[in-house]
């Protein structure tokens, strides 16, 4: 798929050939914040597509909640459940699971 600067980016093909880099930054410069409407494979979802946007989102769990899941794909509760990942939560819970995992993915102190 050839990146005209306006593939969808909730399309995995979109992504076959690499990261379709004109893609986003078009958005960035249009449309840094940008609705998808949802299609036959993929439910609607925002894109957040300069820094300070996602630093800004990620920093403000009350508003911008990933607590309901972050897959493009719509899926049931029972299946958001099932392939549920601790990215997928919001503090405090966020935080209790971050602490158990961050020895395994963290250097030790010299």
């Amino acid at each position: 798929m050839i990146d005209d600067g306006f593939l969808n980016v909730g399309d995995h093909d979109s992504f076959a050939n690499g990261v379709p880099h004109k893609t986003f930054e078009r958005l960035r410069r249009e449309d840094p914040v940008s609705w998808t409407e949802p299609d036959r494979r993929h439910a609607r979802f925002w894109s957040v597509t300069r820094h300070a946007d996602i630093l800004a989102a990620n920093g403000t769990p009350d508003v911008f909640s990933s607590a309901q899941g972050i897959r493009i794909e719509d899926q049931t509760h029972e299946e958001y459940l099932a392939r549920r990942t601790f990215q997928e939560t919001d503090p405090p819970e966020h935080r209790i699971t971050r602490k158990m995992v961050n020895p395994a993915f963290s250097r030790p102190a010299c």
